[in-house]
């Protein structure tokens, strides 16, 4: 029977509450909105399902091959600005739905305030899964319908966190070759409540409500491809304007396991690791062009096999691994834990936001600090540099006014 006594120790990957053919495990959200399984111990049977497929109780291999590292970026531009870096994952989605395959990814809830893992089997829902989300999504019954999908020979594309692929390839318990999984390189998963607390901020602070999100919007092209009408309310700010974005950074918001996460310790059981090529000017400049460029690292001959035949929809440059990741320490270090994390929580639960943004959000930089950056930006403005880094920022679209017009109507 699994026991979470060192919330550490959890990452909440649901393969526990997936396995159980008692259904006597529950996901249940604590105090600071993550999910940790509830056993009911009236229905345990204790055949030890829960534990074995557990990601912490297995020991496998440390990380020590180095994958094939590309540098890449889709061929059709609108893709690409569309996504959070280069487009890779539209094209691999496409190959498995071309193939009548089915695509697992993660979607903002229709209210915008909670994402889960969702089933795509169709193009036009496709674009619910593209972007970053930033915050862990519920899983719910997303195993189980691999399982079943896989079972019925169908093309399955599963992606998330690395902890999460890994407690869907222990659920499955064997390798399915009509299977492919894609991770990312996770800094760590922010708490739902933190996000869901931010929304209902946003949402008073504006007296509307939130009907679209995007968590890495280019700044290049947000103004363009939002309708600006007038009944409609585009908030867009940058990650050192956004209190949301600054509390995950400062990695105030994340799950007790990402500060120690085993997921980074261990070989990769993902086929394809994708994330944002940090650092590209020092390692493929020419690739650079200020759209968005992916970083893919290949973990296996069945990914290798598939990126092969997708070559021709993308423009690829092959880097060495060890440069690949040298501005990504994310991919086999966790984020630092703050000293006073357990504070934050605390206040979340008793103070406003706008008290939270006040204490957590401040900038105490040196003046060394402020000096270095002026500086810098007076070299970009004297140099007329024309290759800028590419901004990001969080885009949240509310229908104006929409509160207050049903407080209305409630009277």
């Amino acid at each position: 029977m699994i026991n979470i006594t060192d919330k550490s120790k959890c990452c909440g990957c649901s393969a526990c509450y997936s396995v159980c053919a008692n259904k006597c495990i529950t996901m249940v959200q604590d105090e600071e909105g993550f999910l940790y399984p509830k056993v009911s111990v009236e229905k345990c049977s204790n055949c030890g399902l829960c534990e074995k497929v557990c990601p912490f109780n297995i020991t496998s291999n440390e990380k020590n091959n180095k994958p094939q590292a590309f540098a890449v970026k889709n061929k059709n531009e609108e893709v690409r600005l569309n996504s959070s870096s280069g487009g890779v994952f539209a094209v691999l989605a496409n190959y498995v739905l071309n193939n009548c395959g089915v695509v697992y990814g993660v979607a903002m809830d229709n209210d915008c305030k909670s994402a889960l893992h969702i089933r795509v089997d169709n193009k036009n829902d496709l674009p619910k899964l593209f972007g970053s989300k930033y915050l862990q999504s519920n899983i719910n019954n997303a195993f189980m319908q691999v399982r079943e999908d896989l079972r019925n020979e169908k093309l399955v594309l599963f992606s998330g966190t690395p902890c999460q692929i890994n407690g869907l390839r222990l659920f499955l318990n064997k390798d399915y070759k009509n299977l492919l999984l894609v991770d990312i390189i996770c800094h760590g998963v922010p708490s739902p409540l933190v996000w869901e607390k931010y929304c209902e901020y946003i949402e008073e602070k504006y007296n509307s409500k939130i009907i679209n999100v995007n968590f890495r919007k280019k700044k290049i092209n947000f103004t363009k491809k939002i309708p600006s009408k007038k009944q409609y309310k585009i908030q867009y700010l940058s990650p050192s304007e956004d209190p949301y974005l600054k509390i995950f950074l400062r990695n105030y918001s994340l799950r007790l396991s990402c500060y120690n996460c085993n997921a980074k310790k261990t070989e990769s059981m993902s086929d394809f690791t994708i994330a944002d090529f940090w650092g590209l000017n020092n390692v493929a400049p020419n690739m650079q062009d200020n759209k968005g460029v992916s970083l893919v690292l290949i973990n296996s001959e069945k990914g290798k096999e598939i990126f092969e035949k997708q070559k021709i929809q993308l423009i690829i440059q092959e880097v060495s691994f060890d440069k690949s990741i040298m501005n990504n320490p994310s991919y086999n270090m966790s984020s630092k834990k703050p000293l006073d994390r357990q504070e934050f929580f605390d206040d979340l639960r008793k103070m406003k936001y706008e008290e939270i943004k006040i204490k957590y959000c401040k900038d105490n930089f040196s003046l060394y600090i402020k000096i270095k950056r002026f500086v810098k930006k007076l070299i970009k403005l004297f140099c007329k540099k024309e290759e800028k880094d590419l901004e990001y920022g969080l885009l949240i679209k509310l229908e104006k006014n929409t509160l207050k017009k049903e407080a209305m109507k409630k009277q």
